[in-house]
């Protein structure tokens, strides 16, 4: 209703402007999913208004961290989830930097949450996983869509609708849906959980990742 009130998408459960410096960061939803500035850097010159800068790597480097609400694991109930963001990556460390994720995947803190990470394979590009076994890759790629055009503004977003008889499961680049070749389904969407009770974080893995996690670098 608060969403719906302010002329934004009726359903959004958080969103970040970043129109103004840290450590606060606010969420203008009206769902009060405020998050704080590790270390990440208020910039003016983003891609829509201000934006926040990322010093990445495969051990460490900066985060947004926001506190667990019943909101931010609302979409276990709906069973649908939209995540999109701007991104300008200067560099992919390790395997799969973190764009957003709420828990991880290790044990014994993992399997409940969901992540949108880049894939520094240069034959996929994106990836997001929920649960144990939900996941979507956009396999063969071949770094069109993230890796060969680093220290660009991309628009990137994952839309899943997890029904019991079928997921509908899909990446957008710059507002395009990936092509069907170059979306893979792995694994099963009608399996994805959201309900981990993990805080969620932006630009860095939750701290029971998987060791191949890296923080996003941009």
């Amino acid at each position: 209703t608060a969403a719906s009130a302010a002329g934004l998408p009726e359903g959004l459960v958080a969103y970040y402007p970043f129109d103004a410096a840290g450590p606060s960061v606010r969420d203008a939803s009206g769902n009060g999913n405020d998050g704080e500035a590790h270390g990440a850097r208020f910039v003016e010159e983003g891609a829509v208004g201000g934006c926040f800068e990322f010093r990445g790597g495969p051990d460490e480097g900066d985060f947004i961290r926001v506190p667990h609400s019943s909101s931010l694991v609302s979409m276990q109930e709906t069973r649908g989830l939209t995540l999109c963001a701007w991104i300008r990556p200067r560099s992919m460390p390790r395997d799969f930097p973190v764009v957003v994720g709420k828990g991880g995947n290790q044990k014994p803190d993992c399997c409940g949450g969901y992540e949108f990470t880049l894939n520094a394979h240069g034959d996929h590009d994106l990836s997001f996983t929920s649960g144990t076994s939900a996941a979507l890759i956009t396999r063969n790629a071949k770094g069109r869509y993230v890796n060969k055009r680093l220290d660009r503004w991309i628009h990137i977003a994952v839309a899943l609708h997890s029904r019991p008889a079928s997921a509908d499961f899909a990446f957008y680049v710059d507002g395009v849906r990936a092509e069907l070749s170059d979306a893979d389904s792995g694994l099963d969407g009608r399996n994805a959980q959201f309900d981990i009770s993990n805080d969620l974080y932006i630009g860095g893995p939750d701290p029971n990742h998987h060791p191949n996690r890296a923080f996003f670098d941009g």
